[in-house]
């Protein structure tokens, strides 16, 4: 296990694993919230520091486990949610997939550099006038070009701070059925992060990506669907 890893150690895994007995000391029945028992409440403010925080260590997680059902679950689950950080969280799991720590990183959040950098790009929204009509770009049709043409993207759309055109693209990823628009919309996020497209930075960031190869597409296949129409 990773260094970094520290006190978010895979729980459920160990139960799996190990022969655990597991008791039940509460229970509840109904869907009274106020009934149940419970032995100190968890509901913290998701302030944008707060969910930035969380979603890039949960990144970073999902990255270490190499789960890409879970990165999907994680991306739609957080698509789908109105509250008004699900966006930040949602850009933050995505980043979180190619950062790197030493030690335990459980420990209060801090506003660094790339939080900074995104709260300003999104503050942008609102700003300017949309086009809601206007087509997004096309998903590359193999794995690495998808994830480089949102990576290219991503920065060229933090360059002019046009965060609701970068929305209205994250969206229409999101509806995509392409079998490689999960990777352009990952790198479209982490193009928020840079000025400047790099072609060494591209590479080593592709090659964090390679934790989830079983769930990258293959070249033979999407090249099927491409030509079918799909």
């Amino acid at each position: 296990m990773d260094a970094w890893f520290g006190g978010a150690a895979d729980l459920g895994g160990d139960i799996r694993v190990n022969p655990w007995c597991v008791h039940h000391l509460c229970r509840h029945h109904g869907d009274a919230t106020a009934a149940w028992h419970t032995f100190g409440e968890h509901d913290p403010a998701y302030t944008p520091l707060y969910a930035y925080g969380k979603h890039v260590l949960e990144g970073r997680r999902l990255r270490h486990r190499g789960n890409a059902a879970a990165l999907h679950y994680q991306l739609r689950r957080l698509h789908e949610s109105a509250h008004p950080a699900a966006l930040t969280a949602e850009i933050a799991v995505g980043h979180g997939l190619f950062l790197d720590g030493e030690g335990d990183l459980l420990h209060p959040y801090s506003a660094d550099r790339d939080f900074l950098r995104l709260v300003d790009f999104l503050g942008a929204r609102g700003t300017r006038t949309s086009d809601a009509t206007a087509r997004a770009p096309r998903v590359a049709p193999f794995p690495k070009a998808a994830f480089r043409r949102g990576y290219t993207l991503g920065i060229a759309l933090a360059g002019t701070r046009s965060a609701d055109r970068f929305e209205q693209i994250l969206i229409r990823l999101h509806d995509s059925r392409h079998p490689c628009a999960w990777l352009m919309r990952i790198g479209l996020c982490e193009g928020l992060f840079s000025d400047r497209y790099d072609a060494a930075a591209l590479e080593a960031a592709w090659a964090k990506l390679r934790a989830f190869r079983q769930a990258l597409p293959r070249a033979s296949a999407v090249l099927r669907r491409f030509l079918g129409g799909a």
